[in-house]
Order: structure tokens, then C-alpha cells, then sequence
């Protein structure tokens, strides 16, 4: 588990696949234009309960249009009748009568471009590997304390992805791959050998974000230094660290930067 913020614990497997730009959620936050997020849920007070903590994040307070829908049908209307964009989506796709695989395929469907949290009640290996393999870009149990979804959230917008703590160890990088994305191979587990990694294999392992990330602790750079080259906050630069060991099997920074040196793969550039 992660560290994130004074007192909120995250934990999570960042894996490639759909998002915002890199510095999506800056330029969200400097552009005059608010950010649109979209809730879908069946239940009035859930979406209720979702507005609560979209409007508490602080670091986009007054900046965040929640719009509000009982389905996907709704969600388009009272998306076109705001102009068509969406920044973000929140959704059950699970709601009474309707298959979820389904639900979310419309949701990806309508906007292809926007990342896509679910938000369910099932907390399932099963279901979070269809959610991922629907296009989700995050997977957010309702169980989940309110006081963290921010957290999640500032991850997707990152470009990452978001996977509760207790599928973690369940769940496997081609659980996580959409079904029309090339098969991954996967963390290169424990031992993985230093100077002897393909760089095509590297490239595979790590989002394109986490490799940017790789290579400026290539560079020595720390985890408050990585925030301000990336304009991310320290928390996501330290989840960044967090996965990439994880993902390339390795227990300390030190190694993870001897396997970017023995794939070949020179470090970041510093915009200082």
C-alpha cells in the first residue's frame, strides 16, 4: 500500500492502455474551460454521493461541471445538450436489468476518447477483467472510503490506471489489456537480470508515462523532482515509482534504473 497525501492510503497497478494526454489534468486545471464529468448510475443518491467528492477535490475546486444520468441513453442527452464534451465518465454499467459488459461498451462506444471509471458494487477478479478488457480506465468498488476516490481519480486523468487493493495481487497485465489492444507480456517478476532486457520488452512492460518516469530516475531525479518535470503532484509521481518496481519485479530504484541502462535506453530530459 501507498502513502498518498497526509493520511490517505492508495493502492494500484498503473497498466498501457486509453487516456488523457500526459499533462491532461494540468492543463484541465490552468484552462479556463471547466473539466465535464459525467456520473451514470441508476440510483440517485449515488450519483449524489460521487458529486460530493468530485465537488471536494480540492485541486480542481469551481473547475468541475458534474453532470448527472440514470443510464447511457440519459448520459448522451444531457451531454449534447451541454455541447458534446466529456472529460471523464463514472459509471455502473451494472444497472437493474442490464448486462454491465454491455453498459460499458456503450459508455467507451459514445466516447472513445474519454477515460471511463467504473464504479461498482461487484469487486470481483472477474469483474474488474471485464471492466479493463471493455476499455475502463479505472475499476472503483463502492465499498471504497470517499476520501480516496479523488486519489484514483487524479491517476486516470494522469493517464494510468486504477485497480482496488484487493484484486491487486489477482490480477495479471493481459487481464488488463482491451480486447482489440496486441497481448502484453506482462511484469518481468523477481530476478529479472540487469543488462540483459530488450527494450521492446521494456517498452511492453511500462506505460509510456512510467518509462518518462523511469527515465528521470535514470537521471537521479527524486520523487518531488519527477512532479515538477511532469507538473504532477508528488503523490502521483510516488505511485509512478511504486508501480513501475512492481511491474518490473524489482525491490529499489537502483534496480529499476540498471534494467533502463542495460535495455539501452538513455534517461529523461530535465525541461529546467
Amino acid at each position: 500500500m501507498l502513502l498518498d497525501g497526509e493520511n490517505a492510503v492508495v493502492s494500484h497497478r498503473e497498466i498501457r492502455g486509453r487516456g488523457l494526454a500526459a499533462d491532461a489534468e494540468l492543463r484541465l486545471m490552468d484552462s479556463e474551460q471547466p473539466m465535464v464529468v459525467v456520473v451514470i448510475d441508476a440510483h440517485h443518491l449515488v450519483r449524489l454521493g460521487m458529486r460530493t467528492v468530485l465537488d471536494g477535490m480540492s485541486d480542481m475546486a469551481g473547475k468541475i461541471v458534474v453532470l448527472e444520468a440514470d443510464g447511457v441513453e440519459d448520459a448522451e442527452r444531457v451531454v449534447a445538450a451541454r455541447g458534446g464534451e466529456v472529460n471523464l465518465c463514472i459509471i455502473d454499467p451494472g444497472t437493474p436489468g442490464n448486462d454491465a459488459r454491455a453498459g460499458l461498451a456503450a459508455v467507451v462506444g459514445a466516447w472513445p476518447a474519454t477515460p471511463v471509471v467504473q464504479y461498482s458494487v461487484l469487486c470481483s477478479t472477474q469483474a474488474v477483467r471485464d471492466a479493463f478488457q471493455g476499455g475502463a480506465m479505472g475499476f472503483i468498488p463502492k465499498s471504497m472510503a470517499s476520501r480516496l476516490i479523488p486519489h484514483a481519480l487524479r491517476l486516470v486523468l494522469d493517464g494510468g490506471r486504477y485497480i482496488p487493493v484487493e484484486i491487486l495481487d489477482a490480477i495479471r497485465p493481459n487481464d488488463l489489456v482491451r480486447s482489440s489492444e496486441p497481448r502484453r507480456h506482462g511484469s518481468l517478476g523477481p530476478g529479472a537480470a540487469l543488462g540483459h532486457l530488450d527494450p521492446q520488452k521494456l517498452n511492453l512492460c511500462l506505460t509510456a508515462r512510467q518509462l518518462e518516469v523511469l527515465k528521470l530516475m535514470g537521471d537521479g531525479l527524486s520523487n518531488k523532482e519527477i512532479s515538477r518535470c511532469l507538473n504532477i503532484s508528488v503523490g502521483t509521481a510516488k505511485n509512478h515509482v511504486a508501480a513501475i518496481l512492481q511491474l518490473l519485479g524489482v525491490a529499489n530504484r537502483a534496480s529499476a534504473v540498471g534494467l533502463l541502462y542495460g535495455a539501452g535506453i538513455p534517461g529523461g530530459d530535465r525541461n529546467e
